[in-house]
């Protein structure tokens, strides 16, 4: 995403591409996508405590305080240095790229009702809520691909808006915590159901190595619910593949993605 810091490792022949690092992930991107400064530049810019952070799935941010020239989005839990803010909107710093190819900032403008917060949200269930219900319907992406998400990034998204850095894989983000539990495969259906029901709801991340929800809990039906990106489809009950490739919520009970899909459920505290 824009604002990234990653390392360069390697550069094309051609110097068309660079093979860049981040903590999430590794590969050869366009070197006309990247900025170059030094270390200590690059820190003080990402590592601004007064930050302006997004909390919705994308925000506007323009080259002018009229909001009439867009600039770029910045997407959900993704940060800018905040300058100022009042009745007018709020000033962040925008990392831009110079004509030179080395790192430069401009300044940026977001709008006063704009869906932000300075600095990361408090970590509690109603703020977990909040926010994931912002993501309900929005599409799937593998890996971040058209600045989409999938499960996982789904979950990590949600967690930074707290301040909380998870990796990107599904068994990263579940062995993010100590809180595990760890569900018997032997159990029946109802079992699993009956132990899943005593664990801790909003907070508590369920999956596998190939997928991971977010449990929503017991809902006055009596019945459990999970919400997930959801990037693959199922059969319905005539037999008719659907694909989903959204944001949705589902009952524990659905094959869809029932209780006997999750291995592991890690309650996030922080």
């Amino acid at each position: 995403c824009i604002g990234n810091p990653v390392a360069v490792l390697h550069e094309s022949l051609d110097g068309d591409y660079l093979f860049v690092e981040c903590p999430l992930a590794r590969g050869w991107i366009v070197a006309g996508d990247i900025a170059i400064a030094n270390r200590n530049t690059i820190h003080r810019l990402v590592e601004d405590k007064n930050f302006l952070m997004a909390t919705a799935h994308r925000v506007p941010v323009y080259g002018d305080l009229g909001f009439k020239n867009f600039a770029r989005y910045i997407y959900f839990s993704a940060t800018m240095p905040l300058i100022s803010h009042d009745n007018n909107g709020y000033k962040v710093k925008m990392p831009c790229r110079e004509s030179d190819g080395s790192l430069g900032v401009d300044t940026g403008y977001v709008k006063p009702d704009a869906n932000v917060n300075i600095g990361y949200l408090s970590y509690t269930k109603r703020n977990v809520l909040n926010q994931i219900f912002k993501l309900l319907n929005t599409p799937y992406g593998w890996h971040g691909q058209d600045n989409k998400r999938d499960c996982a990034g789904t979950m990590r998204v949600l967690l930074r808006c707290f301040g909380i850095k998870v990796g990107k894989n599904p068994a990263f983000i579940l062995s993010a915590s100590e809180n595990q539990f760890r569900m018997n495969p032997v159990l029946s259906t109802e079992e699993k159901m009956a132990e899943a029901s005593k664990l801790e709801p909003v907070i508590t991340i369920a999956g596998n190595s190939g997928h991971v929800v977010l449990f929503l809990g017991k809902a006055r039906n009596g019945k459990l619910y999970y919400i997930h990106q959801v990037g693959w489809g199922y059969k319905d009950d005539n037999g008719i593949q659907r694909i989903v490739g959204r944001v949705t919520v589902n009952s524990a009970e659905h094959s869809f993605y029932s209780i006997n899909g999750p291995k592991v459920f890690t309650t996030m505290r922080k």
